[in-house]
């Protein structure tokens, strides 16, 4: 065998093993941080209204830790509070709701997923495509969304993820009359709009105090002189 098939056959062995490494963990990125947490209002057709609070306890590489905790609205009443960990570069799955089909691949993908890309949602749905991409407002901030839809066992599935962090920000299944919605309305992981309506009004009242400072400034030399030029007018 001369040099030149040697080659040949050295690098046709490398792109057999390159081709070979979990599509998965090629492709894997994810944009959360250890610290992150987003909360949902999550409504049913039956089941009573409850909030979710998800926080990324820990994340090294492809390893999560991750804290679901499940509270009734009216009553307070915690309902579900488990950690758990999860390898992302594997199809490891586990629910984080008592909504069984919001699981921890429905609720994280791949951040900066685009149109057509194809994600792994679990055993349940398996790998969906995105379908199409929007601005919608979650947690007080307009978010560039990516959008899956589908109908599964007579089920209507829609998932809108962020498309910077890949986090789930609302999730609907509908079959006929019922329905079940996540929605997200707070997170640590962007800023609220409301947050920047707060530090705007601050501004406005500081340059206003400053304004009015300077035009009392300005008055009272005026007002000197006026008042010297009426008694000088007097004494004439």
């Amino acid at each position: 065998m001369n040099n030149r098939k040697r080659c040949i056959l050295v690098a046709t062995i490398i792109v057999l093993l390159t081709g070979a490494t979990s599509p998965a963990a090629a492709h894997l990125s994810l944009a959360v941080k250890t610290g992150d947490w987003i909360e949902y209002d999550v409504q049913g057709s039956v089941s009573p209204e409850y909030t979710l609070t998800v926080s990324f306890l820990s994340i090294t590489e492809t390893n999560l830790t991750i804290q679901s905790t499940q509270t009734v609205s009216a009553t307070g009443a915690l309902t579900l509070n488990y950690t758990q960990n999860l390898d992302f570069g594997t199809n490891e799955d586990f629910p984080i709701s008592s909504n069984s089909f919001l699981t921890a691949r429905v609720f994280l993908i791949p951040n900066g997923s685009v149109v057509g890309d194809s994600v792994y949602l679990g055993s349940e749905f398996g790998n969906r495509t995105i379908v199409s991409e929007t601005t919608r407002s979650y947690a007080g901030a307009d978010r560039i969304v990516a959008c899956c839809n589908f109908t599964l066992l007579l089920n209507q599935y829609v998932f809108y993820w962020d498309r910077q962090t890949g986090v789930l920000v609302e999730a609907t299944m509908s079959h006929g009359t019922t329905s079940d919605s996540f929605s997200a309305i707070d997170t640590n992981m962007w800023t609220g709009l409301s947050d920047w309506w707060v530090w705007l009004i601050i501004a406005a009242v500081i340059a206003l105090g400053i304004l009015t400072s300077r035009k009392k400034v300005a008055k009272k030399p005026a007002e000197k002189s006026l008042q010297e030029n009426v008694e000088k007018t007097a004494s004439e």
